[in-house]
C-alpha cells in the first residue's frame, strides 16, 4: 500500500500525500535533532563548512533523499540515515575523490556506538560497507546500501545526465530521470523550507533551462 502511495504521488495524479510527508519529515527531524549534535561532539569532527558536502549543503540532501527511498522500499530508514550522514564527513573539499572513506570509518564506528541500541550488529556492518563503497559504482548487495549510492548520485545525474545503470533502486531510476524541479517542489513541502544545496543548483538548472520555480 506504501508503494502504491508513493506511486500514485509522484507519477500520476501529482497530489501530495500528508502521510508520506509526515513519515519522511518525522525522520529527517530524527537526523537534525538526534544525529547530528552528537556527530559534531565527535573530536575528529572539526571542519563547520568546506562547500557542498558539508551539514546543510550536500548531507542534508542525501539524508532526505536516502529516507525517501527507503521509505518506499518500506525498511528501516535508521541504518540508512547514518550511512548518508557519514558518507562524506571525513572530505576536506570538493575535489574527486574515492579515498575519503577512509577517514570517514572511525568517526562512522565512534557515532554508532553512541546509538549502539537502535542498530544491530549486522546495520552497522552494513553501514560501513555502505560508507566505504560508495565511491565504487558497485551495485548495491542490500537495501542501505542501495539508499545512500542512489541518494548521492541522484543529484549527478540530474547535472551530468541519466545513467540507469548506476542506479540500485527503482524509485531512484525513476527520480534520477525526472525534472529535478518537480522534486525541489515536493522536497520543500515536506521540509516546508529548502535544502541549501538543492536551491542552489536548481535555480542553475531553472536558469540554462528558461524555467521558473
Amino acid at each position: 500500500m506504501v508503494k502504491l502511495r508513493f506511486f500514485l504521488y509522484i507519477f500520476v495524479d501529482m497530489q501530495v500525500n500528508d502521510g508520506i510527508k509526515q513519515e519522511i519529515k518525522k525522520w529527517f527531524n530524527f537526523y537534525e535533532r538526534d544525529i547530528i549534535p552528537v556527530v559534531k561532539s565527535i573530536p575528529e569532527v572539526t571542519l563547520s563548512d568546506y562547500g557542498f558536502h558539508w551539514f546543510y549543503t550536500h548531507t542534508d540532501s542525501v539524508v532526505f533523499r536516502g529516507i525517501f527511498y527507503d521509505l518506499y522500499l518500506e525498511k528501516n530508514p535508521v541504518p540508512v540515515i547514518f550511512a548518508c550522514v557519514c558518507h562524506d564527513i571525513a572530505r576536506t573539499d570538493d575535489e574527486y575523490n574515492e579515498i575519503h572513506w577512509e577517514m570517514a570509518l572511525p568517526i562512522l564506528e565512534k557515532l554508532m556506538n553512541q546509538f549502539s541500541g537502535i542498530l544491530t550488529d549486522n546495520q552497522k556492518n552494513s553501514i560501513i560497507y555502505a560508507v566505504k563503497n560508495h565511491t565504487t559504482w558497485m551495485n548495491a548487495p542490500d537495501y542501505i546500501s542501495a539508499c545512500l549510492w542512489d541518494a548521492d548520485r541522484t543529484r549527478l545525474w540530474w547535472i551530468y545526465g541519466y545513467k540507469e545503470t548506476f542506479m540500485s533502486t527503482e524509485i531512484a531510476k525513476r527520480i534520477a530521470s525526472w525534472n529535478p524541479i518537480e522534486f525541489l517542489k515536493f522536497q520543500n513541502e515536506c521540509l516546508w523550507r529548502d535544502l541549501f544545496e538543492d536551491r542552489e543548483w536548481v535555480l542553475e538548472y531553472a536558469k540554462s533551462a528558461s524555467m521558473v520555480l
